[in-house]
Order: C-alpha cells, then structure tokens, then sequence
C-alpha cells in the first residue's frame, strides 16, 4: 500500500491504517504513530506499508470490505491523499516495518 501523509500536529494524538473484512476477528491495525510523529512538519511524504502487515495466519485478503481507514485519536492535524494498492513496491524505497504480531513464547526444559 503506498499513500501520501502530511503530518502538520500529532504531539497528544496517535494513527494507526486499518483494514476490515467480513469474517469475524478479521479486522488489523498497523501503528504508525511513532513514524508519524518524525514526519511531522515535513511537508507531504509517501509511505509504504507491506500488505503483510496486515495479515495473519489464516486471513483470507478475498474478505475484505474496507482495504483502507485511517484510524486517529487525540489531538493532531493529519492530511492523507492518493491511498493505492500496489502490486510491488518500487526500488529503492522505505518500506514501514511490520511488528510480528504472535507473541514470543518462552518454552521450559524440564
């Protein structure tokens, strides 16, 4: 997914893109407030978010009913423009990092 943001306030506010399907348990947030927060002031800036980030185990993308929300709170002043989905990112760029959603599981030897 690549979309342009303009980031004019964000120092009480947070965001986070959402994606939402049919199935139950299927909807998924990517924050982005920190990365926000170093763009703010900065004018307009594309960003490059991996589908992946969105997905889980399981999830079927054919679900989808919403491909794109912008998710806020706080206060903040916050500008987005032409949100595509795109089939390869072009070389060269920044691509947000995607947290691994599964938690860490420490296994005991007994």
């Amino acid at each position: 997914m690549a979309l342009d943001i303009k980031i004019n306030e964000l120092t009480k506010g947070g965001i986070s893109f959402k994606m939402e399907c049919q199935e139950k348990n299927c909807d998924r947030r990517v924050a982005f407030t920190l990365k926000a927060r170093e763009l703010v002031g900065k004018g307009w800036q594309k960003v490059y978010v991996p589908l992946k980030c969105f997905k889980q185990d399981q999830d079927n993308f054919n679900a989808v009913t919403m491909p794109f929300a912008l998710e806020v709170g706080g206060k903040g002043e916050v500008s987005i423009a032409n949100v595509e989905l795109i089939s390869s990112t072009p070389a060269n760029v920044s691509l947000h990092a995607c947290p691994d959603y599964k938690p860490n599981r420490l296994h005991r030897i007994c």
